[in-house]
């Protein structure tokens, strides 16, 4: 039998419900962080160990798709091939100013808030990647990750909290500039 997994065709349909200047101790957009990301390459000894690092060009941030303390709050919607609902919540993200503690000094951070939800969690944990994850599902309102946003490209760590774990297993979303027609 083919994993389950094979069979779902899981919906995400994110629509903007609003997007708000969300005012709060979490965000701070008055907070200094770098105008560029540096494009780094690696210096390697003899044995592939990297020595030194050293600059090679830069690439202006930009703060459009992400503006700091701008909430955007979105419906997703989580179906199986058979159109059966496994979730359904608002999900809000709202980018802080700051660098992301986790990530590299490329990524900022955003605060993810999972609001409540409609769902069955045997139809979620049937999906996890991950077994032993789906017996230990632990359900959270928030979490924070990271987002790129410069002159090349928008990309987003994808969030992974609670029903969305299955995403540990899916490419970041990531979109080239600039955007141009028949080319993802």
């Amino acid at each position: 039998m083919k994993d389950i997994q094979s069979y779902l065709v899981f919906v995400i349909s994110f629509l903007t419900l609003y997007a708000t200047n969300a005012q709060s101790e979490k965000c701070n957009p008055a907070e200094p962080t770098a105008k560029y990301d540096y494009i780094k390459v690696s210096l390697l000894d003899d044995n592939g160990n990297p020595v030194k690092d050293t600059i090679v060009g830069q690439i202006l941030r930009l703060k459009n798709a992400f503006k700091p303390c701008r909430e955007a709050m979105y419906k997703a919607t989580y179906k199986t091939a058979e159109n059966i609902l496994i979730s359904q919540r608002l999900i809000s993200l709202l980018p802080t100013g700051k660098s992301w503690e986790y990530g590299s000094d490329r990524q900022t951070e955003i605060v993810i808030t999972y609001h409540s939800a409609q769902f069955q969690q045997k139809n979620i944990q049937r999906f996890y990647p991950n077994r032993a994850f789906a017996k230990q599902m632990m359900v959270t309102t928030g979490e924070t990750t990271g987002i790129s946003e410069n002159e090349q490209e928008v990309w987003m760590h994808p969030f992974r909290a609670n029903e969305y774990h299955f995403t540990e297993v899916a490419p970041f979303p990531d979109v080239k500039l600039p955007l141009e027609k028949g080319k993802s």
